[in-house]
């Protein structure tokens, strides 16, 4: 006996997997992005495109558009590469919703590292002769925001006695002591730490951490049980966005969210996970650009040749001659570290080499 199919109920399935699919990247610091590139200005191109945009927009996908004129020759893909022999890339200010600044042309901040191509093409990148590259990168900055605003005793006591957050989570959600932690409660707890922030449910994260989604939901709920401020922040959050339309950083950096209020079950959901990390991930973005500012002051007002060349999310890079190396790792702690006060202190990780695998 045929059935019919009705379409709108599948793509409505399919976007609401590939919205989690999308967070899921997204808590690793993937930001999934499909690249435009157009040649000219034909309307069935820009029809496409639009439509592109809409599909991608609501599940999470960034796009980036690289638009050249009709007659543009191959060698135009190839101006990446300035008269001075270096790669210069381009940051937007104001492209992503979060707040966090974007690279294109090219785009500097999808540079991977966690596997071994990404590694390899870390290692091209090299600073100029008698020069090394100093990384700085926050440590866990978005779960030290958290702890911050929900006010929550427990998390703040983990990072002000520099516990192992992600353990000592575990043995709160489990009722162990510290030490009987193994390396799958912490791995479970991390995915759960994240997976909060962004909004996941049982399924999304069932599939993170291999278990079923039962008991993926019971793991949620002992932690929101374990941590009680953390769920009333997330709750008040969403309650107060929908009310007023829009979300805030600590900063003050207001985000619309006109998704709360549509009619669709599935942007409404994708509305309440931006309402929940926004105002921790955004106010994170507003930290590293602060951080940018107070850096470069520094090295200015202290004369050195050392220069501020790139940021990635929580990290910044500073070229500096060898014999400013160590001054210069210092200055970005310092400022870094220093640019915020909140009830749990931000920290980082520095590290210098002759090329970005080296330093990072």
């Amino acid at each position: 006996m045929a059935s019919i199919l009705k379409g709108a109920p599948v793509v409505a399935a399919m976007n609401e997997r590939n919205a989690a699919l999308c967070e899921q990247l997204k808590a690793k610091r993937v930001v999934p992005t499909l690249a435009v590139v157009r040649v000219g200005a034909r309307e069935d191109d820009l029809s496409y495109e639009r439509g592109v945009m809409t599909r991608c927009g609501k599940v999470g996908v960034e796009v980036k558009q690289y638009l050249l004129p009709a007659d543009a020759a191959q060698d135009d893909l190839l101006k990446v590469i300035a008269e001075d022999g270096r790669i210069h890339t381009r940051f937007n200010q104001t492209e992503a919703r979060t707040g966090r600044l974007s690279s294109d042309n090219p785009n500097l901040q999808n540079i991977p590292i966690r596997t071994e191509l990404g590694s390899q093409l870390r290692a091209y990148f090299v600073a100029r002769p008698g020069c090394v590259l100093v990384d700085a990168d926050y440590s866990q900055i978005e779960l030290r925001i958290l702890a911050h605003v929900t006010g929550d005793e427990h998390m703040q006591q983990a990072f002000l006695t520099g516990e192992d957050i992600h353990r000592s989570t575990a043995a709160k959600i489990y009722g162990l002591p510290l030490e009987q932690v193994t390396p799958r409660l912490r791995s479970s707890a991390k995915a759960i730490n994240f997976g909060i922030m962004y909004g996941k449910g049982a399924y999304s994260l069932s599939k993170d951490i291999g278990v079923s989604v039962k008991e993926a939901d019971a793991f949620l709920k002992n932690y929101l049980a374990t941590f009680p401020k953390v769920s009333g922040y997330m709750d008040k959050t969403i309650s107060d966005a929908r009310n007023c339309g829009y979300v805030s950083t600590l900063f003050g950096r207001r985000r619309s969210l006109p998704e709360l209020a549509s009619n669709n079950h599935n942007i409404r959901a994708s509305g309440e996970r931006m309402a929940r990390n926004t105002p921790i991930q955004g106010t994170a973005a507003d930290v590293i650009k602060l951080a940018m500012v107070r850096v470069w002051r520094r090295l200015r007002d202290e004369k050195m040749e050392s220069r501020l060349i790139l940021t990635v999310h929580d990290e910044l890079i500073v070229e500096a001659p060898e014999a400013e190396a160590a001054k210069a790792a210092a200055i970005l702690q310092e400022e870094m570290e220093g640019c915020v006060n909140y009830a749990v202190p931000l920290s980082t990780e520095v590290h210098q080499g002759k090329n970005w695998l080296e330093a990072h």
